[in-house]
């Protein structure tokens, strides 16, 4: 019986949906474009900030698992309640 040959084919990545830059809503699309979450950083008080963190989030969590980016958002929530009872300025 002959050995099967491997399949060294990759399979094309879905095309990441980068958004406008200061967007405050990160969508996460799935392998077939379809939406799987999506996470809104207008709740936090601090826009500017938040626009940031929304774009480092969604070019760094996108590839990442459900939970790691559930974990990341509730955190970044006691990011931004630690900076209000520091300081309201920042």
């Amino acid at each position: 019986m002959p050995r099967r040959q491997k399949d060294y084919r990759v399979e094309p990545s879905p095309k990441p949906l980068i958004g406008n830059p200061g967007a405050l809503l990160v969508n996460v699309v799935d392998a077939d474009g379809q939406l799987e979450c999506a996470f809104d950083f207008s709740i936090f008080d601090r826009p500017t900030m938040a626009a940031e963190w929304a774009l480092a989030f969604r070019h760094h969590y996108a590839a990442k698992q459900p939970a790691n980016r559930g974990s990341a958002f509730r955190t970044l929530k006691f990011w931004f309640a630690f900076l209000a009872e520091y300081d309201s300025a920042i």
